[in-house]
């Protein structure tokens, strides 16, 4: 991210703090600059309930907020990779005609944090984990990029332009991407 493109996040990114201060059930939001990247914001928020937070991600300028922060994060390692739930289980999925991708046995909690995580290793072998747990693999014949595209957590691109769907139903948290796969005691470290 630039400098320029950092300025004029930090400036939406504290109108979008103060807006979300004057919604009922705020009860701490906050954005920092990271002390260890300069270039990156931390946000920090805490919510009286689940219901609050979710009437917070329905607000128009919440929404719009959130589109203009995935389109500043261009990233050019990865192609059409998803990690979402399928029907409540967890799934990661190389986008192509067929969907290929692993998809988790168990349907998970709603009333706790759940850590999944996802690797892709160079001979296509996509792997899914829960909670730092093996759930699940699979093949795929789908490289991943290069290709300029944004990265979006927590939502997906509909055919039209500038307009996001698929919108995750709970809160996300600490999102990572490695430019190599992880070992399966890598991913147990993280999950802890």
């Amino acid at each position: 991210m630039s400098p320029a493109t950092l300025d004029e996040l930090r400036r939406l990114s504290i109108e979008h703090v103060t807006r979300s201060r004057a919604e009922p059930g705020c009860l701490e939001h906050g954005v920092a600059i990271d002390a260890n990247d300069g270039l990156r914001l931390v946000f920090f928020e805490r919510w009286l309930d689940r219901e609050s937070l979710v009437v917070h991600f329905r607000v128009p300028a919440s929404r719009e907020f959130a589109t203009i922060v995935a389109r500043t994060h261009e990233d050019y390692a990865f192609q059409d990779f998803w990690l979402g739930l399928v029907n409540g289980r967890p799934s990661c999925t190389i986008h192509s005609p067929y969907q290929e991708g692993p998809v988790a046995s168990a349907v998970l909690s709603t009333t706790s944090w759940t850590h999944i995580a996802c690797t892709h290793g160079v001979s296509g072998t996509v792997t899914l984990y829960v909670n730092g747990a093996f759930a699940a693999s699979g093949n795929s014949g789908q490289n991943l990029g290069p290709i300029p595209t944004a990265i979006l957590v927590g939502a997906s691109e509909t055919m039209q332009p500038s307009v996001l769907g698929q919108y995750f139903p709970g809160a996300i948290d600490d999102v990572r991407i490695y430019n190599r796969t992880l070992m399966p005691s890598e991913v147990q470290s993280i999950a802890r």
